[in-house]
């Protein structure tokens, strides 16, 4: 079971970017030669704070990636054109 508690703007912020995304999926070689795939439209996982300005997400397939927050951002950043 995965669990998602946003404790701050910046974990719902994560959330938002990761959920609103352009559609593509890609993956990565893991360990071995194994390729880790990524869902689509979700990938289940956890995202953790790890500061007041930075998130990591994780998931059962060995993904890793820190979301931070863009230095005096205003507004949404736009992910697709």
């Amino acid at each position: 079971m995965y669990t998602l508690v946003p404790t701050s703007a910046v974990a719902f912020a994560c959330l938002t970017a990761l959920l609103s995304g352009c559609g593509s999926s890609s993956s990565e070689p893991a360990a071995g030669g194994e390729p880790r795939r990524w869902g689509n439209p979700v990938q289940p996982g956890t995202l953790t704070p790890t500061s007041g300005t930075e998130v990591v997400f994780t998931d059962d397939a060995g993904h890793r990636v820190a979301f931070a927050l863009r230095p005096d951002a205003t507004a949404w950043k736009r992910l697709c054109d």
